[in-house]
């Protein structure tokens, strides 16, 4: 092979390797695999950082946060009995529909499931 075959060659692993890389991460950050906690601090240090804020305006920026994640907390408190119902009626719409062998493997993935949303 010549030269230029082998840089072609090499170019499009390269390029096959970043696009493959870039879907993966891609795909699994819109699944929300990937997705790290909210972290106040870490929002109003970047704000901070990419605003140019002012110690006043970062004093107050904390006190905006500070309360739309307790108003964020009582919603989900409210909300929260009402979609656990709805995931369990869900959950025995499925297996109504399923056969005895299928309603093992389906209970299973349910545990399976409920044990990656815990941690």
């Amino acid at each position: 092979m010549t030269k230029r075959a082998y840089l072609y060659f090499f170019l499009t692993f390269i390029i096959g390797v970043a696009v493959g890389g870039w879907g993966v991460y891609y795909c699994a950050w819109r699944a929300g695999v990937w997705h790290r906690p909210w972290n106040e601090n870490e929002a109003v240090h970047k704000l901070t950082q990419r605003l140019d804020l002012q110690p006043d305006q970062v004093k107050e920026l904390r006190s905006i946060l500070d309360d739309t994640v307790k108003k964020w907390r009582e919603i989900q408190a409210q909300t929260k009995p009402q979609l656990e119902a709805l995931h369990k009626q869900t959950d025995q719409r499925i297996r109504q529909m399923l056969n005895p062998e299928q309603q093992k493997r389906f209970d299973s993935l349910v545990r399976a499931h409920e044990k990656r949303a815990k941690h």
